[in-house]
């Protein structure tokens, strides 16, 4: 995964892969909710920078995927295979 502005760049290189996302607005923007409104893409603008998340792996919030499904295990055994170590390379692009 690279990341530029056309003048300097940076590369991620997973050992043997990494997850990732990147946003144009700080991530804590996602938990903000103005006047206790529900919030949306719509709510978030962008700013002048880029939050660059680089993950071991991701699914949807709290399940196996994202719209709710509740994980097939058990709570002990969740964290056990939460249990992981991550390599990446990062460099100039």
């Amino acid at each position: 995964m690279a990341l530029d502005n056309g003048t300097i760049g940076l590369l991620a290189i997973g050992q043997p892969t990494f997850d990732g996302s990147v946003h144009q607005y700080p991530y804590s923007d996602l938990d903000y909710v103005p006047s206790g409104r529900r919030h949306g893409k719509l709510d978030l603008q962008p700013k002048n920078q880029v939050d660059w998340l680089i993950d071991y792996r991701q699914t949807g919030v709290g399940g196996d995927n994202s719209w709710g499904a509740r994980p097939i295990f058990n709570t002990p055994s969740l964290e056990i295979l939460l249990t992981t170590n991550i390599i990446f390379t990062l460099g100039p692009l």
